[in-house]
């Protein structure tokens, strides 16, 4: 009898999001897997317990589809259908198909991507749809509603770039969005009802979604080579986006690096803009009063127990040697994790690692001055950024310690009135930790130099390349 009740409650009302069509919530048995999909689930636990090397998620905490394995409940998804009015308010309606992304342990505010086709038969598509050849994807994200719309993020980025040619080149590392949509919780929702009873304790949050050409995962390259054209590409990226739009993105990891193949040549791309902000509007606060960006890859400091913001492009950076660190340590070949021995388990644990402890790791590593990782001799190439990159940090960090120390003893009176303060500059751990440089470690790998895709990197490159050659002459 309840079950009867449930299935004449209109979605929108259960807290589903409205014009969604599941078959799912009429027919629970849907849901069940097939023989198939049984048998191959044990045989990968099978394989896991026997000590055999599995293709792996990527090391964010979260299973992302990167070959024909895919996890558990990929397609849950199958059959259902969303309609939707795109902002040329246009009616839209896509089929959704296999589960390509998702978070673990973060149960309904995860963000969810998902293969869709567009299945519409309006008036528009009389003559052929616009997005029948599309490989599209449809991401749907949980947010809290103060925060920044992804897709109004990345339409600034893509019309600023299209504007002047001196930029075109970022719209190759920039994600495209073909449709953006919100779906709020309003009155007789469970979200309403929870807003009204616990007030301000309660964060409201409302339904993101977009339809996106689909990318490829970083795991899909085939060399490191490759892997350092991509995060040197997505490195360009981030950085005209914080210099040009003034946006942060706040949340670099693995898995928000893809990969995009345009005429058979191989792009990195900046994905997932759904934590980043506008640098005039940066909210030290992060949303639910947790710390912003994806735990083993956020900045040291971002874990400290009094650690307050505000986010700065340096941590962002950080997290970029984090990420190149990971997949070096962790990965012995692309999507096939190492046989952890020894010092190799040391990163596997940031995985599941908590705030105390990733702090203590983190700041251990970059006050190390005899730091050695273990990286695998596949990504061997890399090790040169992660020596440089760490050597910056060490640097920077090291003269922010001298820096306070300075400035408590000027506090308690230990030193003279009339010693003035040094000046730090906090922006860049006194220039230590920049983009510049950043853009001269990794724009070689293996003293071979990456194609550099900005032409204003390209062009101070060369005049510093220019300026050595002077200085050995005279």
């Amino acid at each position: 009898m309840m079950i009867d009740q449930i299935h004449r409650i209109p979605p929108e009302t259960l807290g589903i999001i409205s014009n969604f069509q599941a078959p799912f919530i009429r027919d629970p048995n849907s849901l069940f897997g097939t023989k198939a999909t049984l048998v191959k689930d044990q045989k990968a636990s099978s394989d896991k317990g026997k000590g055999k090397k599995v293709a792996a998620p990527l090391a964010d905490d979260s299973e992302q589809d990167t070959s024909e394995d895919e996890f558990p409940s990929s397609g849950i998804f199958a059959g259902c259908s969303y309609t939707f009015t795109d902002s040329d308010g246009k009616l839209r309606r896509v089929e959704l198909g296999k589960v390509l992304f998702r978070p673990h342990g973060i149960l309904g505010r995860g963000t969810i991507v998902v293969e869709v086709t567009c299945s519409c038969a309006y008036e528009h598509c009389l003559n052929g749809c616009d997005w029948a050849d599309l490989q599209l994807v449809m991401k749907l994200s949980f947010l809290s509603k103060g925060r920044c719309a992804e897709g109004d993020l990345i339409d600034t980025c893509t019309k600023l770039a299209a504007q002047n040619p001196k930029h075109a080149w970022v719209l190759n590392h920039l994600p495209k969005v073909y449709a953006s949509f919100i779906v709020p919780f309003g009155p007789g929702t469970v979200q309403y009802r929870l807003k009204k009873y616990f007030k301000d304790a309660y964060e409201e949050r409302e339904v993101r979604g977009s339809i996106q050409s689909r990318l490829d995962g970083l795991m899909t390259l085939k060399t490191c080579r490759e892997f350092g054209q991509a995060i040197y590409d997505i490195l360009q990226c981030h950085e005209w986006v914080h210099k040009y739009p003034r946006i942060l993105h706040r949340d670099i990891s693995l898995g928000n690096m893809m990969v995009r193949t345009i005429d058979g040549k191989k792009y990195g791309v900046l994905n997932d803009f759904d934590l980043a902000v506008l640098v005039e509007r940066d909210d030290p606060t992060p949303t639910s009063n947790h710390r912003t960006g994806t735990r083993p890859f956020m900045s040291h400091e971002q874990h400290g127990f009094f650690w307050k913001g505000p986010h700065r492009a340096r941590h962002d950076l950080e997290s970029f040697f984090y990420v190149t660190l990971l997949l070096a340590c962790l990965y012995e070949k692309p999507s096939v994790k190492v046989i952890a021995t020894g010092l190799d388990t040391q990163y596997e644990t940031w995985m599941v690692s908590g705030d105390k402890d990733l702090h203590v790791t983190k700041r251990d590593i970059i006050t190390n001055g005899s730091w050695n990782p273990p990286v695998q001799s596949y990504f061997g190439r890399l090790d040169a950024w992660l020596y440089q990159i760490h050597s910056a940090l060490y640097s920077g960090f090291r003269e922010l310690q001298d820096f306070r120390l300075i400035q408590r003893n000027i506090n308690l009176g230990l030193v003279d009135d009339d010693e003035p303060l040094p000046e730090f500059n906090e922006e860049t751990l006194n220039g230590h930790v920049t983009y510049d440089t950043m853009i001269q470690i990794m724009h070689t790998l293996d003293n071979a130099r990456l194609e550099t895709r900005n032409p204003e990197r390209q062009v101070y490159l060369d005049s510093r390349i220019k300026s050595k050659s002077k200085s050995r002459r005279l």
